[in-house]
This record gives C-alpha cells, structure tokens and sequence, in this order.
C-alpha cells in the first residue's frame, strides 16, 4: 500500500497524510489545484475498477474525497484528464457512459454538467481558455478512424469544429489559445503543418510533403 507525504520547505519536516481510512490502494497521480494549499491524490484500488479522488489541504493535512470513479472493468489511471479552472472547479475524463468524454464538477466533487457527449471518444485534451470559456479537444466525432479538434464552451456547450480535414489531425496551440498549428496526415498523405488561428481560419501553410510525396509514387511506379 502506498503512503502520501508533505514536505515542507521552509523548515524541512514531513507530515504523512492520513489515508487510514482508504484500503488497499496505490496512487498513481498527484495533482495541483488551482489553490497553493490544495494537492488532489487520486487513488486506485488493487483491483483498478475505483478510483478516488481526494482533496489534500497541505497546510492542515485534511483530507475530504470529492467522488469516486467506479468501472465494471478497469479505470487506466495512466491517462488521466483532469484540469482545475480559476474558481477550483474542475474538468475530469471518464468513460462511465460507455465513451471517454469530459465531465464539469464543482470545487466539492459535486457534477455540474457533461461536457462532451455523443458515440464518440475525447482522445485529447489540449486545455481550457478562460477568457472565452472554452475547451479544446481532439476527438472521434466523425468517424474512429479520423480526429478532429473542435472547441467547446463549458457554459452554453456551443461546439466549433476548427481542425476537420480528412484523417487525423492534432494541434500546438499557443499559450492564449489564439493560435496553433495543425498538423494532417492520412493512411495515403504524408503530413502537412498549417497554422491557424483560434477559430480555425488557415493563416499559412507552413510545411507539406508533396514532393516527397511525389518521389516516392515514382519510384514505386518503376
């Protein structure tokens, strides 16, 4: 069973945080909230089918469980999503629907909504801009075998498809969220990188692979 510990820099003791009260787990995430004193610790039975999520006051040593996280089967606690926003409030990625989408809770565990919905998977989380209200995310809205990025406001649920060429796509955003850059391939197409803005208006193209692309079917032709 695995043990927490805060260690305190100013005067370097370290206090263990009392889990007696949760058996049989390990923890294979730490977390920051967005207050300084705050850490989450999500934990997972042996049997990896629960996981709880504990709020750690690191000046008290108060432990208070915000939810637990159940599956028939198996939680991967290795790919984790989970996001604190401005008011402590967080974003958390669960596929208890049957689909791994995004869920909104308040700061005390309690859900306030479900994000993403639908016959589709969240592949990745790329983060939230507080400024609009928006996530951004990659996902399998049109069909499994091609990510689109789409971005989301967590308020009204107003969803903006902003990367949707055909195959996979992912993105690079910039720190505001204002820009990024994309990046398409497919089975048949080499890779391109365009940049574009935070609404997906293509700006330039920075890089394609049709000369190399072009090479290549002429030597497989001879």
């Amino acid at each position: 069973m695995a043990s927490a510990h805060i260690y305190h820099l100013a005067d370097g003791k370290k206090t263990k945080v009392n889990l007696d009260q949760f058996k049989n787990y390990y923890i294979p995430n730490v977390i920051q909230t967005s207050n300084a004193d705050e850490i989450v610790l999500i934990t997972s039975q042996r049997t990896q089918n629960a996981s709880d999520v504990l709020k750690v006051n690191t000046k008290t040593g108060e432990v208070k469980k915000l939810f637990t996280e159940t599956d028939d089967k198996w939680i991967d606690t290795d790919n984790v999503s989970l996001e604190f926003l401005e008011d402590n409030s967080f974003l958390w990625a669960s596929e208890r629907d049957g689909f791994r989408h995004l869920y909104w809770y308040d700061k005390d565990g309690k859900l306030k909504k479900q994000v993403t919905k639908g016959n589709w998977e969240v592949t990745e989380y790329y983060g939230y801009n507080p400024k609009s209200q928006e996530i951004f995310v990659q996902t399998t809205e049109k069909g499994s075998i091609n990510k689109v990025i789409s971005k989301i406001n967590i308020q009204n649920g107003k969803s903006q498809l902003i990367s949707n060429a055909e195959g996979n796509n992912s993105a690079n955003f910039s720190k505001n969220y204002s820009y990024f850059i994309e990046t398409s391939s497919t089975a048949a197409n080499p890779y391109t990188f365009v940049l574009k803005d935070g609404n997906g208006k293509k700006l330039k193209e920075l890089q394609n692979n049709d000369d190399q692309l072009k090479n290549y079917r002429q030597i497989n032709s001879q």
